[in-house]
């Protein structure tokens, strides 16, 4: 650790960590020994507290310019970008004017626990747990962050294995009787598959064999991201069928297999609204709408 002058110019080196295993670092000050001397005791001073001194050579930047860049460059070129420009929004709207620099692993803590006394569970607290953590990594990959994930140490809460629950055959009966008759396609659509709603809403005849009796779900609509063939049964087929021939003649929705009004499909929310004001009948039994309208083997 030393500064010297080359010319008419100072410079300070140090290693980081300390000892024979540290990185050499050295760094341009100035034509001033004693602004050197000055910045040399500094990056001293962050060494023996256990900082690393690279973080004070990164310009601080705004929290809220990190998210627009994370959400341009990354979170664009994702499936589901509407789940990560909601969270996000929370993210600024809580961590205001602060720079990245500033949010400490302490300050990150604090905001779980706000969230979580706002009503939140654990689960969606984990959640926003990761994001941050790959809003962080993103920022350290773009050199607008030194040092390690602030997130990195913060512990995600344990959770219980999700319950996997599918419907008998009298339920699934039951509840196409208690459907409103343009939504039991869809419904035999999901039951018959094991299908998401998103991957059934955006279902297209070009994905549906009926020669080979298979669908095909692809990389984009799936979560997984990964494409998967499922085989026809054969209510589906007949279903299938009679969809083809009240398919409407003109515009993009005619690539659907399920519309609405003549609109391509893809109206999730929608969908969860119309199941949801079924008939008493069908809400006797504890599912989210299509979250477990699965059917295995049917």
């Amino acid at each position: 650790m030393s500064l010297y002058k080359r010319g008419r110019t100072w410079y300070i080196d140090y290693y980081y960590p300390p000892g024979r295993g540290g990185k050499g670092i050295g760094e341009k000050v100035g034509p001033e020994k004693d602004e050197a001397r000055i910045l040399l005791a500094e990056r001293l001073q962050d060494i023996r507290q256990g900082r690393n001194p690279a973080l004070r050579r990164i310009a601080p930047k705004p929290f809220n310019e990190v998210v627009k860049e994370f959400l341009e460059k990354h979170a664009s070129t994702r499936r589901h970008y509407a789940t990560f420009k909601k969270r996000t929004d929370l993210f600024v709207k809580h961590f205001g004017g602060m720079t990245i620099q500033e949010m400490t692993p302490a300050v990150i803590q604090d905001f779980i626990s706000v969230r979580l006394a706002s009503g939140i569970s654990k689960a969606t607290a984990n959640r926003d747990r990761s994001m941050l953590h790959g809003i962080f990594n993103f920022a350290i990959r773009r050199g607008a962050f030194g040092g390690e994930n602030p997130v990195h140490n913060l512990k995600p809460f344990p959770e219980p294995p999700g319950r996997l629950r599918f419907l008998s055959a009298d339920e699934a009966e039951r509840l196409l009787n208690s459907a409103a008759r343009h939504l039991r396609p869809i419904i035999v659509c999901a039951l018959h598959t094991g299908a998401r709603h998103s991957e059934v809403l955006s279902l297209r005849w070009q994905d549906v064999e009926m020669s080979r009796g298979v669908i095909h779900f692809n990389s984009d609509s799936t979560k997984s991201g990964k494409a998967r063939q499922v085989p026809i049964s054969p209510l589906l087929a007949s279903t299938l069928r009679r969809k083809r021939m009240s398919r409407l003649r003109g515009g993009e929705a005619r690539d659907y297999v399920f519309i609405w009004r003549g609109g391509a499909s893809g109206q999730s929310e929608l969908l969860s609204v119309r199941l949801g004001k079924m008939p008493g009948s069908a809400r006797t039994w504890d599912f989210t709408p299509y979250a477990t309208l699965l059917h295995p083997g049917s």
